[in-house]
């Protein structure tokens, strides 16, 4: 009688474990689900830290355009990105999850290298803005509180509708690429032939010689990930990770980078476009390219 008994209980915890293990894989399988629904993206993410100081109020053109509904689009390594009803904008909201990380012994030197990563990527941004507008395509930026800006509805990636007031976050107002960087190469030598591929070649090595003259470096300078053309002109989608430094006042930090950064476009022009490929490399180390003069 008592052995039957025992012999109960321990099917009945058996039983009990299996509940309980089958309600954690179920829990889990449902924030799984949620997670890939929604990219990862919840309000609470792209709400943090801002830099200290109030916000410029933007002009009635900016509002204009603030005024739209956005649409998520895509996550980026450091931001959310949502792209305007009319096609022509991204909003890119800075994701905080990529910059901190709770202080806990032994991983000290990790969280500290989270944090640095906002530090660096409003530094980026602000460079961007200040200096390369025209080629990032960034009609306005808020790093600051207030602003006088409106409340904007964002459709996230589940359908979900949120409203964010844009005085509290973080954000970055961008022109809209109409074509990826080598779909429109490839587009152009179809349409135009090579002379029309080396103008568009030429715009890049513009943009890119820009840069370099300002002393502005770039830490990420994947070309096919990092720009896009609007119309005739590139555009440089991805400002997350510019730096100034001094070694791109001599003709050898020059060099470098100016390789360095088209080392990617380079390679597939190879691929693509053999004679073009030639013609870049000249281009970028002649010392009488138009870019390397403008110096």
């Amino acid at each position: 009688m008592g052995v039957s008994q025992h012999g109960r209980l321990e099917r009945g915890d058996r039983k009990a474990v299996k509940r309980v293990f089958f309600s954690v894989v179920f829990a889990i399988g449902l924030s799984v689900i949620a997670l890939v629904r929604t990219d990862g993206f919840t309000p609470a993410k792209i709400q943090g830290k801002l830099v200290p100081g109030e916000a410029a109020a933007p002009s009635e053109e900016i509002l204009a355009k603030l005024s739209q509904r956005y649409r998520y689009l895509a996550k980026g390594r450091q931001c959310f990105v949502f792209a305007s009803e009319d096609g022509k904008e991204v909003l890119k909201f800075l994701n905080y999850n990529r910059f901190y990380f709770p202080h806990i012994p032994f991983f000290e030197d990790y969280a500290e290298r989270r944090h640095s990563r906002y530090k660096k990527t409003v530094e980026s941004l602000a460079l961007a803005s200040e200096n390369l507008s025209r080629e990032t395509g960034i009609e306005y930026l808020h790093l600051k509180r207030g602003g006088s800006l409106p409340v904007l509805e964002l459709l996230g990636p589940g359908g979900s509708c949120r409203l964010i007031d844009l005085n509290q976050v973080a954000f970055v107002l961008q022109k809209r690429m109409d074509m990826p960087v080598f779909e429109k190469l490839s587009l152009l030598a179809k349409e135009r032939g090579e002379e029309g591929l080396r103008q568009a070649l030429a715009a890049i090595l513009s943009l890119l010689q820009k840069r370099c003259s300002l002393g502005i470096a770039d830490d990420d300078r994947d070309i096919e990930i990092n720009f896009g053309f609007l119309g005739d002109e590139p555009l440089l989608i991805d400002p997350g990770r510019l730096f100034f430094t001094e070694e791109l006042f001599t003709s050898e930090g020059v060099r470098f980078e100016m390789n360095e950064a088209t080392k990617k476009l380079y390679k597939w022009l190879s691929i693509h476009y053999p004679s073009s490929a030639e013609w870049l490399r000249r281009e970028i180390t002649s010392e009488s390219s138009v870019w390397r003069n403008e110096l």
